[in-house]
Formats: structure tokens, sequence, C-alpha cells
């Protein structure tokens, strides 16, 4: 794909359900850039950085990364299902009412804000 010093670019979504076979720290992603050789997000408490070391995937949808050094991460658009199966029993408060997916954007991007 791109050479990772000269990608540089902002993924559209509000927030992403981060996936990785090996980090189990991360999970969700709020404002995700890719630019100078970085990739970097904020979760709901933190900010991160990883060295991009090369881009496996970048489609409309999804975005996936080598770090690098190692491990592989995935970022796809947060849906219902995805919040249902895999964020809701990860997360110390889970929202356990809502009634769409607007909601459970606004509780991520409301939690972010507070922590920050």
């Amino acid at each position: 794909m791109s050479s990772p010093m000269s990608f540089q670019r902002r993924l559209p979504e509000r927030v992403y359900y981060v996936a990785s076979p090996t980090d189990a720290t991360v999970l969700v992603a709020m404002d995700v850039q890719i630019e100078d050789g970085y990739v970097k997000w904020f979760d709901t408490v933190k900010e991160r950085m990883m060295k991009l070391g090369r881009v496996v995937e970048d489609t409309q949808r999804d975005f996936t990364f080598e770090r690098e050094g190692g491990g592989v991460y995935s970022f796809t658009p947060l849906t219902i299902e995805l919040y249902e199966q895999e964020i809701k029993h990860r997360v110390a408060r889970p929202l356990m009412s809502y009634n769409s997916l607007e909601d459970i954007l606004r509780s991520f991007e409301e939690t972010r804000v507070q922590n920050w």
C-alpha cells in the first residue's frame, strides 16, 4: 500500500471498534488520525499513539495496520451489533438502555469529554 511516512488522513467515523489479536487493552477509538508515520486516537480515557509499520487494509469502511515492532490493529465503524457482541461486556459501566446507535456514540463521546 502507501508508504507510512507519506500516508496522512483522518478516519471519517465518530467511533470505531478496535480489535487486536495480541493487545487486549484496545477497544474503542475516536478522532483517529494517521500522520507522520503514526496512528493516533482517543479511547475513552487517554490518547494512544502507535508507530505505523505498514497498512494492511484501507477501505471506505475499515482500516487495519501493523504496528512497527509487531501487533495488528483493526478499526471498524461501531455498530449496535459490535457494541453488544464485543464491547458491552468489557466496559466498566456499559450502556444498558439505548434507542439507537446515536445514543451509543454519544455515550462514548461524553465519557471522553468527562475524562479529558
